[in-house]
């Protein structure tokens, strides 16, 4: 099976597209009989992608290749494709792929990452409109089917009437874990793109702001840490000026490879309180290091929280996340429990093997029936 992957990454370390799609791709290749590749649906510099070229084992297709997609220049092999995956939403170049393969008799499956939830389409709203009008729902309607990533995900979204599935990201159990937690002096950390209202960190905030006597008292920390969108980080500073949590709220920028890693060792509970999600690639990556997390709705691991007990599900209200937040302060006895289930469930549940199983038998269903009629 000749599978083409299109996705708008640019290989970022803090991007989880960029992490988790070359992933996919790569263990879909270990696979006899598949051969998977990748076509970008954004501009990559040059260099850039001649480095993801060596790093990673599978045929790279630059934007140019989209932008030309019907032209004899095109250095795909179209008629080898048998599938297609589109990673992403309103991404306007995925329209002209969408007419190319619908012309071409390829069928492809739509992956939205969480963009089609509820949550992520009240997030500039009118501009979504916009562009559910001029492409959007286009593309929708001519998938073959639909990937979510989870249940919760697949239930805050909008019925379509396509085939479904559902099949999670991936992630390798780290070779680092977690041995010991603080009883006293407890270090909550987030990683991801400080976004903030999708990212939920007004409610961070809030809620740090909230409970500041009994985290000040007991000498709990929360670091953030991610790069900046729309100028969310001043929106943080501010509101930690104002409300006087600077000897509790720590911001940092990005931080990749071995600073991650520690500042991952040193963390007793991980946090995002985003209020919309795929699936979380920094909650994975945590749990798979035997990190407890404490997580919203929003983050689409609610069922797996409760089912696995790895950590601690909050709603959406500032007053039942202060609740969990005083039982993880006051019941720090939890910790070691919920480290060795974290890395349980993303043993059980997001190995590679399994995750790359799973997608290649929903493609040959998806395939037999296009095939079938």
């Amino acid at each position: 099976m000749n599978i083409l992957h299109i996705a708008p990454i640019n290989f970022s370390k803090h991007s989880g597209l960029s992490t988790v799609i070359p992933n996919i791709i790569e263990n879909q290749n270990i696979t006899e009989g598949i051969n998977s590749s990748l076509l970008l649906s954004r501009p990559v510099s040059e260099e850039l992608i001649n480095e993801s070229k060596e790093k990673y084992k599978f045929k790279i297709y630059d934007y140019t290749n989209l932008k030309k997609i019907d032209k004899s220049s095109n250095s795909i092999h179209w008629n080898e494709i048998d599938l297609a995956v589109i990673h992403s939403t309103y991404i306007p170049m995925h329209l002209k792929a969408v007419k190319y393969l619908t012309k071409a008799d390829i069928p492809y499956i739509l992956v939205p990452h969480g963009a089609m939830t509820y949550g992520m389409l009240s997030h500039k709203k009118w501009k979504k409109k916009i562009g559910n009008i001029l492409f959007f729902n286009k593309v929708v309607r001519k998938a073959s089917a639909i990937q979510f990533l989870s249940k919760e995900e697949k239930e805050r979204t909008k019925e379509y009437s396509k085939y479904t599935f559902i099949v999670e990201n991936g992630m390798d159990i780290s070779s680092f874990t977690k041995e010991n937690f603080n009883s006293t002096g407890l270090k909550f950390t987030s990683i991801s793109r400080l976004e903030w209202n999708v990212k939920g960190l007004d409610r961070q905030l809030e809620l740090v702001n909230s409970n500041q006597s009994i985290m000040r008292t007991n000498k709990c920390k929360m670091l953030i840490c991610g790069p900046d969108e729309n100028n969310t980080v001043s929106k943080m500073k501010q509101f930690i000026k104002e409300k006087n949590l600077e000897d509790i709220v720590t911001i940092s920028g990005p931080i990749y490879d071995d600073k991650k890693k520690d500042i991952l060792l040193d963390t007793d509970v991980f946090v995002l309180l985003s209020r919309a999600e795929g699936q979380p690639m920094g909650v994975l990556e945590a749990l798979s290091m035997g990190i407890p997390c404490l997580v919203s709705p929003g983050s689409n691991l609610a069922e797996d929280t409760q089912k696995y007990n790895f950590g601690w599900e909050t709603d959406d209200s500032i007053e039942d996340m202060s609740d969990k937040l005083l039982e993880i302060i006051d019941q720090p006895e939890q910790l070691k429990v919920k480290s060795k289930n974290a890395r349980n469930f993303i043993n059980t549940e997001h190995s590679w093997e399994k995750i790359t199983k799973d997608s290649l038998n929903y493609y040959k269903i998806i395939l037999d029936k296009y095939i079938g009629g």
